[in-house]
């Protein structure tokens, strides 16, 4: 009798372990990439146009002006480089974003990346179905990103286990 009391214990806790790393594993793969991320999505393509707009109709000095005005409003910071790799502002690319804008030129697919205090959207801009610019729009992150219902689905998924 005892060895089948700790058999049905030990056969619980594993098809608990086992559907927690499933659902993980689902959530990682198919799951809403972070919280708030199709708002920043929409902020970030209205300011990619608005950009490259202020550069082809006006200049790098027009556009300087607007991403200097960019950054005070909302704290977005928006590096734009062209078809070659190129930046098109005045403003320095930090190397990090510059190798991730060329990649996303490249690959001509949309990428993003979280950090502690920051989320970086890299989008290639295009035209007539080919990539002409590339802009990084890197976000810092609000407070209430974590206080959202669902942000955190795993650790709720794990106290309701």
């Amino acid at each position: 009798m005892r060895t089948l009391v700790w058999k049905i214990f030990l056969s619980f806790w594993i098809a608990q372990a086992f559907f927690f790393a499933m659902a993980a594993l689902l959530y990682g793969t198919f799951g809403p990439p972070l919280p708030g991320f199709s708002a920043a999505e929409g902020f970030v393509a209205f300011c990619e146009r608005t950009a490259v707009q202020t550069y082809e109709q006006s200049g790098s000095a027009a556009l300087d002006a607007y991403l200097q005005e960019l950054h005070l409003s909302s704290g977005a910071q928006v590096y734009i480089v062209d078809s070659s790799g190129t930046p098109i502002s005045t403003d320095p690319v930090p190397n990090e974003e510059l190798l991730f804008l060329r990649r996303t030129l490249k690959s001509g697919k949309p990428e993003y990346r979280a950090k502690s205090a920051e989320l970086i959207l890299a989008h290639p801009i295009l035209r007539s179905g080919k990539a002409v610019y590339a802009a990084v729009v890197i976000l810092p992150r609000g407070s209430t990103d974590s206080d959202t219902p669902y942000a955190h689905p795993l650790r709720d998924l794990a106290l309701g286990i």
